[in-house]
């Protein structure tokens, strides 16, 4: 039976790298990870688990993670006070929109209809 462990190691040098969120894809092919430098992460499980795409997202830590639209699209939350949310079909993750000025500490959820 195949190792089917990601394993994530933070570097213990730079602090600043700790993951804050976790998301798998609704297929379970991709997780993707926000950190405390405003960093998010995506790794491609199908490929023994490379990483298929890192960029900084945000100014602040990134408290949630949420696959949207298939996996095609991923929804970020942050310290910063914005919601962003990411088009990772294209191959340069681009961000198509910002929600500005939260105020309080938000929780992003699946919608089950």
């Amino acid at each position: 039976m195949p190792n089917r462990t990601l394993s994530v190691q933070d570097d213990a040098s730079r602090p600043d790298t700790g993951i804050c969120a976790l998301a798998v894809s609704p297929d379970g092919h991709h997780v993707a990870a926000g950190a405390i430098n405003g960093n998010v992460r995506v790794w491609d499980l199908q490929s023994e688990g490379t990483i298929a795409a890192e960029w900084n997202a945000h100014a602040k830590a990134v408290y949630g993670v949420r696959f949207i639209l298939q996996g095609a699209g991923l929804v970020t939350a942050s310290l910063d006070r914005t919601l962003k949310r990411w088009d990772l079909g294209s191959p340069d993750v681009t961000c198509l929109r910002t929600l500005e000025g939260h105020k309080v500490f938000l929780a992003l959820s699946t919608a089950h209809r």
